[in-house]
């Protein structure tokens, strides 16, 4: 008898430590989805105060405006200060508006930008090609008004687009680092296919960097980039495109944007049947061959604006 009794009170022991050990779980458990749903009620809380400031500070990245101020705000509840951080810069001609939040472990950063063409106001932008040496096919379908040779002490005397209108002036003062602070890496053939998303990408990178052949390349976007972009034969861009190098730009065999700005510290190559509406500007050479179709547009058009997204 005093075996068996001796055996039930183990047996109820062993009961209530699982009954111990299962309840600590779950009190774990709650507690971890507890700490879990605060994070995610915060996060959401972070997102209304930084995406609402965004919002009511767009204009002033219109207005060229510069910001830096920070605040701190109670929160009755949890007892907790949420910090916010505001900071407008400008790069020259680009500006960059972080607008961000944060609350003990938890942070959001929303980012804007929007990037004016580099010296906007130059005689560049009143004609829809400059270089300082242009090689023009005869069959290639530009207004050779449009199309304007520079120079800085003497008039070009050589090259195939010798006779096309030209103007004494320096090239354009740009660096590419004005693109970089909160920049994307250069997009990888495959992210390629989900569309370039109104966003600003940079590169400091001298290797060359290829667009692939034969796609369809949604989106605006921006690059900023040290060495030479190739856009391969027959992709088409039929929205805003901007692309700045210091080095070399070639848009091969039947490429088509449909708005850009081609701005190239070195040499600018249009192939066979490239069609292209916008403004290119090259500080050495502009080859356009023949079935080029040029078209120009205004300097307003050149103007890109991001969409808002976390940093």
């Amino acid at each position: 008898m005093k075996k068996q009794c001796g055996n039930i009170g183990i047996f109820c022991l062993l009961i209530s430590l699982g009954l111990l050990t299962l309840t600590w779980s779950t009190y774990q458990l709650l507690v971890a989805d507890y700490k879990n749903l605060k994070v995610e009620i915060r996060q959401q809380q972070l997102f209304q105060i930084t995406n609402s400031l965004m919002d009511c500070l767009n204009g002033c990245l219109e207005t060229n405006s510069e910001i830096k101020d920070s605040w701190e705000l109670d929160d009755a509840v949890e007892q907790e200060k949420i910090k916010v951080t505001v900071n407008l810069s400008q790069q020259k001609n680009v500006g960059w508006l972080s607008v961000r939040a944060s609350s003990g472990a938890c942070y959001l950063n929303i980012i804007k930008a929007l990037a004016q063409p580099p010296e906007a106001q130059s005689v560049f932008y009143n004609y829809n090609a400059v270089a300082r040496q242009i090689n023009l096919s005869s069959t290639a379908i530009v207004n050779r008004q449009q199309v304007v040779e520079y120079y800085e002490n003497a008039p070009p005397t050589t090259g195939e687009g010798y006779g096309l209108p030209q103007i004494k002036t320096a090239f354009l003062n740009f660096d590419i680092k004005n693109y970089a602070k909160y920049a994307f890496l250069f997009p990888t053939a495959e992210t390629l296919e989900y569309g370039l998303a109104n966003n600003i990408f940079f590169d400091e990178q001298g290797a060359i960097y290829y667009f692939p052949p034969r796609q369809t390349i949604c989106g605006a976007g921006l690059f900023a980039r040290r060495g030479d972009i190739l856009l391969g034969r027959h992709t088409y861009f039929p929205d805003q495109l901007i692309i700045i190098s210091n080095g070399n730009i070639v848009l091969e065999e039947g490429v088509n944007v449909a708005q850009g700005l081609l701005i190239a510290g070195g040499n600018i190559e249009l192939a066979k049947n490239v069609k292209f509406r916008g403004k290119i500007f090259a500080r050495n050479r502009l080859s356009i061959a023949s079935g080029v179709e040029l078209k120009d547009i205004t300097t307003e058009q050149l103007i890109f604006r991001t969409n808002k997204y976390l940093w």
